[in-house]
């Protein structure tokens, strides 16, 4: 949310995350502004590992909302070998975010999609995403 740059006031939607957290303001506006939808209506499970398709979805969601227009999702441009074992809500995003450089493979072949993903590549994520909103 920082690197998007959304500020405002939100109500939060989810029961578990407690208004007293450092990260309950991101939640409520990243929700507000569609790029998160948690793991059910009324639950976001803040403290679960999150996978790199979830990564992937989250990003493509924040590029759609910071360039205000839905991104269609490339044709045959993703290679990678596991992309089928994805769910098919995953499939669009994954192949959008590989399209715009924003998710890359673990190798050339493998994207591991439903891997928890790590810092590391979290934080190379959001450079990417923010080296692509500052163009």
């Amino acid at each position: 949310m920082r690197t998007l740059r959304i500020t405002g006031e939100a109500a939060l939607a989810f029961t578990d995350v407690s208004s007293d957290k450092w990260y309950a303001e991101e939640v409520a506006l990243a929700h507000q502004a569609g790029i998160v939808s948690g793991v059910s209506a009324a639950a976001f499970a803040p403290n679960a590992a999150i996978t790199r398709q979830e990564m992937a979805a989250m990003l493509v969601r924040g590029y759609e909302y910071a360039l205000s227009k839905k991104l269609n999702a490339p044709i045959g441009s993703v290679s990678f070998v596991d992309t089928a074992s994805a769910p098919e809500w995953a499939q669009a995003a994954i192949a959008k975010a590989a399209d715009l450089g924003l998710i890359t493979g673990r190798s050339k072949e493998q994207l591991a999609p439903g891997d928890n993903g790590s810092r590391a590549e979290s934080a190379q994520m959001i450079l990417n995403l923010l080296h692509l909103i500052s163009e």
